[in-house]
């Protein structure tokens, strides 16, 4: 099954809870958002792949980078040479976009620094 996020949950949660991006540089922030909506397939994907890992990857805490990663993978045979690249600051962005729209991955990922393991490893 794969997971649908659409733009408007992303909007409703920023305007609900700006704080997670807290920790976070803002001029990172700004750039992973402003590209987000031509790019909402990418934000999907890190959703996909998160579920899959978390109902069948055995473990417990996963670096947000593993899933960055398969998706350059599987992007680099698909995409076009113009096509969107991940930009390795924006996992950090994605995991916690997931993390706090879809419950199942909460605790999924680690902030540095943070012993609760409540979201997202940073970069």
């Amino acid at each position: 099954m794969r997971m649908i996020i659409h733009l408007s949950d992303v909007k409703e949660l920023i305007h609900e809870k700006p704080e997670i991006f807290d920790g976070l540089k803002n001029h990172i922030v700004k750039e992973c958002l402003t590209k987000l909506p031509k790019n909402i397939h990418v934000l999907n994907g890190f959703a996909d792949h998160a579920l899959h890992l978390k109902r069948n990857g055995g473990r417990e805490h996963y670096g947000i980078n593993c899933i960055q990663e398969i998706l350059r993978w599987e992007s680099y045979f698909q995409e076009e040479d113009d096509a969107y690249k991940i930009n390795n600051n924006h996992g950090p962005v994605y995991g916690r976009i997931i993390t706090a729209l879809i419950p199942e991955l909460r605790g999924m990922f680690r902030i540095k620094g943070n012993e609760e393991n409540l979201e997202v490893e940073e970069v």
